[in-house]
């Protein structure tokens, strides 16, 4: 579990560095074949758990940040993978890097 969360991680960092290249170079090319804006498919909270599994936090790191349980981080991340059509944290991380994030989205860390 926790290579795979490092690995999450990673991955999400490096995309997203990968991303900001791309939009450098050419700001109105989007992702070929992306299909559907992702992130318009979820909730504001799903945004919020997505975010922070994408950064490669565990279920309960999530939790604890949120102010929530863990079975509600794992319901709301099995709403995610749902929608999404994905089936793991990673695919989660290259679904929603082929995503452009809107920029009204809500905030990643909720106040108590």
């Amino acid at each position: 579990p926790d290579l795979l969360r490092r690995l999450v991680g990673s991955t999400n960092a490096a995309l997203a560095a990968q991303q900001a290249v791309s939009k450098a170079q050419s700001p109105v090319a989007a992702a070929p074949g992306a299909g559907p804006n992702a992130w318009a498919l979820l909730s504001a909270r799903e945004v919020q758990v997505a975010r922070a599994v994408s950064a490669g936090r565990s279920n309960k790191e999530v939790a604890d940040k949120m102010f929530i349980s863990e079975r509600t981080v794992k319901a709301h991340l099995g709403a995610i993978f749902e929608k999404l059509g994905v089936r793991d944290r990673l695919q989660l991380v290259l679904r929603l890097a082929a995503s452009p994030e809107p920029a009204s989205a809500p905030a990643a860390e909720p106040k108590p």
